[in-house]
Order: C-alpha cells, then sequence, then structure tokens
C-alpha cells in the first residue's frame, strides 16, 4: 500500500522522465518505397532540401505480434495491430522500433507508423516513420516520410507544434480499475494548446483517445484510436501506442508512436503523459486526470 501510495504521489512530482525541452522536430525527409514492399518487409530511399544525416536507404523487417495485420479478422475500422522493427538506415542498425498499424477495411489506405533509434551523431537519435500500405496484399503504397525528433529545441520544423507540459490536460476513466496485473480499456478527453509558427497545426486540439491498456500499477502498455478536432476545429482522427512506468505514459519514439489525420495530410502525433490519480487514492485506479505534453509534427 505504501509502495501505491508513492505512485500517486511521484505522479504530482515529476514530471514525465523525458526531455521536458523537447520541441517539434527537425530534418523531414520524403520516402520513395521500393516497388514490392509489404506491411513485413521494404526498402526505400529518402532525400529532403538541404539533405540530412537520415536520407538515404533504409530497409525494414517487422515481426508482428499476433499475425500480419491484413491476414487479422477486422470487422471494424480502426483494428489496431502491434509489432517490432528490425533493420538498416543510412545512421547504422535501427532498435527500440515498435510499430503500429492501423486497418481500414473500407478504406484501401491502412497506415503504419514506426518509432526507432539509431546510432547517429546528433545527440538525438529519435527518429519515427509514417507509411500506408493496402489490404488485402499488405503492400505498401509508394510514398512516405521520416522524421528526426529534435530533443534541444533546434531546428524547429515549419509544419510542427508543441504543446509544452501542463498543457495537455484532462479526465481519464479505467474499466475495469487499471489494477496490479490484467488489461483494462480507457477513455481519455484531452485539450491540448500547441505552438508553432504554422496556425494550421498550432492551436487547440480536443481529442478523445479510447483504447486497451495491458498491464497493472507498475508497468504496462497499450494503444488507443484518436477522434476529434484540431485548430479552428478540423476533424482529426489516429491512433497512438505507449510503454507506461506507473503513472507515466510513453507515446514518443522509441517507446512509442502515433499519428493524426488532419485536413488531408499525415502527422506525427506523440504524447508524453502522466496519470494523477485522485489524492489518497491507491491502486486500483478507476479515474484520475492527465497532464503531459506533446509534439504535432508533419513534413
Amino acid at each position: 500500500m505504501r509502495h501505491r501510495m508513492k505512485l500517486a504521489a511521484l505522479a504530482l512530482a515529476v514530471p514525465l522522465a523525458m526531455p521536458v525541452a523537447a520541441h517539434a522536430a527537425m530534418d523531414p525527409n520524403v520516402c520513395t518505397v521500393a516497388a514490392g514492399g509489404s506491411v513485413t518487409s521494404f526498402s526505400m530511399n529518402c532525400t529532403s532540401t538541404p539533405s540530412n544525416d537520415d536520407a538515404g536507404a533504409y530497409s525494414i523487417a517487422i515481426t508482428w505480434s499476433l499475425t500480419n495485420p491484413c491476414l487479422s479478422p477486422t470487422s471494424v475500422n480502426g483494428a489496431t495491430y502491434t509489432g517490432t522493427a528490425s533493420g538498416t538506415t543510412p545512421e547504422g542498425s535501427i532498435s527500440n522500433a515498435p510499430v503500429l498499424a492501423v486497418v481500414y477495411p473500407t478504406n484501401p489506405n491502412s497506415d503504419l507508423s514506426i518509432g526507432f533509434s539509431t546510432p547517429g551523431n546528433d545527440g538525438t537519435e529519435r527518429h519515427t516513420m509514417q507509411l500506408q500500405f493496402t489490404c488485402p496484399s499488405g503492400g505498401l503504397l509508394p510514398t512516405g516520410q521520416v522524421w528526426e525528433l529534435d530533443a534541444t529545441g533546434i531546428g524547429n520544423s515549419p509544419n510542427s507544434a508543441y504543446c509544452s507540459y501542463g498543457n495537455v490536460t484532462g479526465p481519464v476513466t479505467f474499466s475495469p480499475a487499471l489494477g496490479a496485473t490484467g488489461q483494462t480499456t480507457y477513455t481519455m478527453t484531452l485539450t491540448l494548446n500547441c505552438v508553432g509558427a504554422n496556425g494550421t497545426v498550432a492551436g487547440t486540439y480536443t481529442v478523445t483517445i479510447t483504447g486497451t491498456d495491458y498491464g497493472g500499477c507498475v508497468s504496462g502498455a497499450g494503444t488507443g484510436t484518436i477522434s476529434g478536432t484540431g485548430p479552428g476545429g478540423v476533424p482529426v482522427n489516429g491512433a497512438w501506442m505507449y510503454s507506461r512506468n506507473g503513472v507515466h505514459y510513453f507515446g514518443f519514439p522509441p517507446s512509442g508512436t502515433g499519428f493524426i489525420h488532419m485536413g488531408g495530410q499525415t502527422y506525427g502525433f506523440y504524447l508524453w503523459l502522466d496519470l494523477i490519480p485522485p489524492l489518497g487514492t491507491p491502486c486500483l485506479f478507476s479515474a484520475g486526470s492527465i497532464v503531459g505534453h506533446a509534439i504535432v509534427m508533419g513534413v
């Protein structure tokens, strides 16, 4: 009991153990996928102007936790599947590479998001990759994007926005209660106030995230689907995946990844969140408050 009380107090006292000064990233690349690429194995070449150290050849293989998403029985839009990527990039082999696929049976373009790190020399080594694929073949569409996420505040992308710590807030509920073992469904209703040079991306987001958390009080992981509105009331939808250490949610590469669709474009959508239980409430948690920060990022 004393340990669980300390977890609740920790959420009040300590922001996420990720770079609090993180800003909205740098070095966007547009990628051309080689013919024959699939949701399990592909290669591509990425370029940018001016060139950067992430431009060049990529070769990626994906191991799915259950099965190939296109072979999974999917009855509803937005079904999520997770996996792990391996492979090589212009900066060397990737590691800590979670993969999120979201399948839309009624839409030929399903989403594939990979968060990964590399042994680069830039000091951040955090990247994200956004692609689309078709089912039932699982073939990748011919273009994609790779971004390097900058945790020092240098080189902000003009098509990105940063929502500083305390500017991502809202309630969360769990059913059944988040407990010592097992899984629970959750619903977060978040308001994000984000700043940046591009008024299409910067502004207020109001989103609902509904998903499943696998784990308990001490650790866990999960996925969720995102819906709501962005700046100016533009509809948004997407998904995220995260790892969790106690009350801290890490939805930032290489611990997690995410994306949204907004205004006909795809943006990276990365969340660091703290769960603040009701004061004095030990785990099990049936409800609480969320506070954190986020990046919305586009090419």
